[in-house]
């Protein structure tokens, strides 16, 4: 990148040393001129190759970093408690793992390469200034400051808009996925046009808070900076024009000077603007972070196997809310190889029984074993092959039917077959 950058910094010195040299005194060096003419072009083609080449590792970074952050999100989801997701909004979790990575993706691919690069150019850049006059390098440093309070003020107003926008859109994500899920109930019920209407509210609330920040992006990122960096490059021909040249400098040493102020200014704007994606980036960084502190399941990776498979439930008390208990006392021996079926009315506690037992649940009071072990304190994988669950809605996942019955676990096509044979799916 430095290497890049030097490449950059030489362009207007070539040209100092084409006008100072042979353009304004007429020294017509053909030979010379053209060695300056050819290097100027190997410099700004050999500088935008390197600046490629930087820029495309830089980006296989980021998103090498970005996938390792979105899988290690995944994995982690998807061993949290049965439990955490009662009270979890499927729409805002996928906004987690998609929506909120891409913003973080955002932080490494474009912010820290911009601030990164633009601030090598900045240095080489200044350093070129001071090499060619360093009054005129202090002139153009006294925009420094002016920015720094644009990008400040720009942060305080626009941060809470940033912030409130990832919620909403959390929030569009949440509502339309629900709607999918619901899509029977919602038009047996009648009730499309409610939530059409509360879609439409929480939609309207989204492009608020975007144009918030936008009208804040807009007033004092761009428009501001370049307003300073032509009232500065203003000032400087001004000057130079009527003091004969500042410090008696020559014509070439104004232009590259000029040339220089011109790159100055775009890196900074280059910086300003990346904030906003910074600001989302924090906002998302803070809100993965989050979910990533969820304690997973706490079932084991390893204990005594599961042998004959006895069940037994012993003074069992549970209650997804204090004041709500939904079972109370339970007494329950299920021997080896006995087939034992469970009925009552709707709420009477059967689901929650069975969620006792596959341990997505732990019970406040009593216990649920297995072969005398407590089922919280098997070993999840070998607990997990063990069973057999048919749930009242099914789930399929958006794949071949042969990969539905596999479900990732490796079987061969014999497997599969006799499985699909035995459950009368062939038929």
């Amino acid at each position: 990148m430095v290497v890049a950058v030097a490449l950059e910094v030489l362009g207007p010195i070539w040209s100092k040393i084409l006008i100072d040299d042979y353009i304004v005194p007429r020294n017509q060096n053909w030979p010379a001129i053209a060695v300056i003419i050819v290097a100027s072009f190997v410099t700004a083609i050999l500088g935008a190759w390197i600046g490629w080449r930087q820029r495309l590792r830089f980006a296989g970074i980021a998103l090498r970093a970005v996938a390792g952050l979105r899988q290690r999100v995944f994995e982690h989801v998807i061993r949290l408690p049965v439990a955490w997701f009662d009270s979890a909004i499927s729409g805002k979790l996928v906004s987690r793992v998609t929506n909120d990575t891409e913003s973080v993706q955002d932080l490494y691919l474009h912010f820290l390469y911009t601030l990164l690069h633009n601030g090598i150019v900045l240095i080489g850049i200044l350093t070129a200034m001071a090499v060619l006059d360093w009054q005129m390098m202090l002139v153009a440093l006294a925009i420094v400051p002016v920015i720094v309070v644009i990008v400040l003020l720009y942060q305080r107003i626009s941060g809470h808009h940033v912030a409130r926008s990832r919620e909403v859109r959390a929030e569009i994500n949440a509502q339309f996925s629900e709607s999918i899920q619901g899509m029977p109930i919602l038009q047996a019920s009648g009730q499309v046009g409610r939530f059409q209407q509360s879609f439409d509210a929480t939609n309207d609330r989204f492009y608020v808070t975007r144009m918030r920040t936008l009208r804040a992006q807009a007033m004092l990122l761009r428009p501001a900076m370049d307003l300073i960096g032509g009232l500065l490059l203003a000032g400087i021909i001004l000057a130079f024009g009527i003091t004969g040249g500042i410090g008696g400098k020559d014509v070439g040493v104004l232009f590259a000077f000029l040339a220089y102020l011109g790159r100055f200014i775009e890196p900074l704007i280059e910086i300003s603007q990346q904030f906003n994606s910074l600001q989302a980036a924090q906002v998302a960084a803070a809100r993965v972070n989050t979910l990533l502190k969820q304690p997973a399941e706490t079932m084991p990776d390893t204990a005594p196997p599961i042998t004959s498979g006895a069940v037994r439930f012993t003074d069992l008390h549970f209650a997804y809310q204090p004041d709500k208990p939904a079972l109370q006392g339970i007494n329950l021996d299920i021997a080896h190889g006995e087939f034992v079926g469970i009925v009552g009315p709707t709420g009477s506690g059967k689901s929650t029984l069975l969620n006792l037992l596959l341990g997505f649940y732990a019970p406040q009071e009593g216990s649920v074993t297995i072969d005398g072990q407590p089922v919280r304190e098997c070993a999840v994988d070998d607990f997990r092959q063990q069973v057999a669950l048919v749930p009242q809605e099914p789930f399929i996942l958006a794949d071949t039917v042969e990969a539905n019955i596999d479900l990732g676990r490796g079987l061969s096509a014999a497997e599969r077959k006799r499985a699909a044979t035995l459950s009368r799916f062939d038929e």
